[in-house]
């Protein structure tokens, strides 16, 4: 544990030296939720237990009998496409740069289908796009091409199964998302930095995994809300999505702190995405609001806790409203809509809404927390 805790502080400085940790750790509350995706007459549901399972269930009416699947030992990601189960993987303690991307296509067993070696930057997830391509997710250390940085970027694959860089990924920001600068620890070597500018989009680097689509895939930032929707063939952005609209670019840095926009995000069955939020006025407004102090001393301060908790619980009986969305990805067009049956249209609970998530069962019902 202790060697994990170091190796993720050494990430920190990497991503970023112009943020506190308690800013830092309000950025990575991401709650592990369980992803769904839609194949014809079948759903896929990615178990994120301890062990990683997929498990393929037949919609109702339909005879398909269900399939487990349980991950590769060090699966990073596991997901459904092509009537294929892909999981990436982590390399050997001797290889650490190393990622490969296991295949199933008799549900059954695995088989390495490529190899990302890392030597321009680490990749913590790759999706198989079309063809030789591939969406690669980046680790640790930024994807690097002819001097620019990216967390995201499109990989080929080679005669002998190892992907290399193609391109990289923009998200079609006003500035980039990563950006280049010396590091005088390495001879002047250009590296990348994490833009402070973005830092409520620092969620997204940890552990965020892409949601597959009919035709696409989706890259969500949770806290300010932003959805960015890319083609699953070719892996180009088609567009990008603001659930709130008053959440601009300009207030994704300091001085502005935003509350978690989105709660959950799932595809439906006609390729949509069905999506869970906060208020606006409560995403903009809340954390300045009722300010907390969450830092390294908040963690042995038991009255700085309390406080905050407080703050936390008044902050939410002011704003407890969810609301729910429609997404269609063909237009970007954004639709408000009543709550799934059994959803809440507003939370009291402090600990339901830390703790909210929801999917899809095979009956087409949602399934919350």
């Amino acid at each position: 544990m202790i060697g994990r805790d170091l190796a993720f502080r050494s990430f920190v400085g990497l991503v970023t030296s112009a943020m506190s940790w308690g800013s830092l750790c309000a950025q990575i509350q991401n709650k592990p939720q369980d992803w769904t995706t839609w194949a014809g007459n079948r759903i896929a549901v990615v178990e994120q237990a301890s062990s990683k399972t997929l498990r393929l269930e037949g919609v109702e009416g339909s005879s398909f009998p269900e399939v487990s699947l349980k991950a590769p030992e060090g699966t990073l990601v596991l997901e459904f496409k092509d009537q294929a189960a892909w999981a990436t993987v982590k390399g050997s303690e001797g290889m650490p740069d190393r990622t490969l991307l296991y295949r199933s296509l008799n549900l059954k067993t695995w088989e390495v289908n490529c190899a990302y070696l890392g030597e321009s930057g680490r990749a913590n997830g790759i999706y198989h796009l079309d063809g030789k391509r591939y969406f690669l997710v980046s680790g640790p250390a930024f994807f690097t091409l002819a001097g620019k940085f990216s967390p995201y970027a499109i990989a080929q694959i080679n005669d002998k199964g190892y992907l290399t860089l193609a391109n990289l990924i923009e998200l079609d920001l006003k500035s980039p998302l990563v950006q280049a600068a010396q590091s005088p620890a390495d001879g002047g070597k250009s590296k990348g930095e994490f833009n402070p500018k973005y830092s409520a989009l620092l969620g997204m680097l940890f552990g965020n995994q892409l949601i597959r689509l009919p035709g696409g895939l989706a890259l969500v930032a949770k806290r300010p809300g932003y959805v960015w929707l890319f083609d699953d063939r070719t892996g180009s952005l088609r567009r990008w999505v603001k659930v709130a609209p008053r959440v601009t670019e300009d207030k994704l840095g300091p001085p502005q702190q935003l509350e978690w926009a989105i709660l959950g995000c799932q595809p439906r069955q006609n390729g949509h995405l069905l999506i869970a939020s906060r208020d606006e006025s409560a995403v903009l407004d809340a954390v300045a609001s009722y300010p907390t102090r969450k830092n390294l001393r908040y963690l042995e301060d038991e009255t700085q806790q309390k406080a905050n908790l407080e703050q936390e619980k008044a902050s939410l009986l002011r704003w407890p409203q969810i609301r729910w969305w429609d997404l269609d990805p063909e237009d970007g067009t954004l639709t408000e809509e009543p709550p799934p049956q059994g959803a809440p249209d507003r939370i009291w609970d402090l600990q339901i809404l830390h703790s909210f998530k929801f999917r899809y069962r095979p009956n087409g019902s949602v399934l919350v927390n």
